[in-house]
């Protein structure tokens, strides 16, 4: 039953987490501790649904954020685009 309320209870996109804290999407990928040539567009990818993370990236998603993205949440804005 608890994981059936926590389904249905909303968070926020890693778009609107973004946007909350004033971050570009290269911060936002440092912040993540994403690196590489541009890590900018990997991170904006996630944001805009088009490439979902892989679990440990969720994971990590889902401590950095404090909990306000969650794999749900991620896994609900790609469905939008199917």
């Amino acid at each position: 039953m608890v994981l059936y309320i926590a389904q249905l209870r909303s968070g926020m996109t890693l778009e609107q987490f973004k946007t909350e804290k004033k971050m570009s999407y290269t911060e936002l990928a440092y912040f993540l501790g994403i690196n590489g040539i541009t890590p900018g567009s990997h991170v904006y990818r996630y944001c805009k649904s088009k490439r979902i993370p892989k679990v440990k990236m969720m994971e990590v998603i889902f401590k950095k954020t404090d909990g306000k993205v969650t794999p749900n949440d991620i896994y609900a804005e790609a469905w939008k685009k199917l």
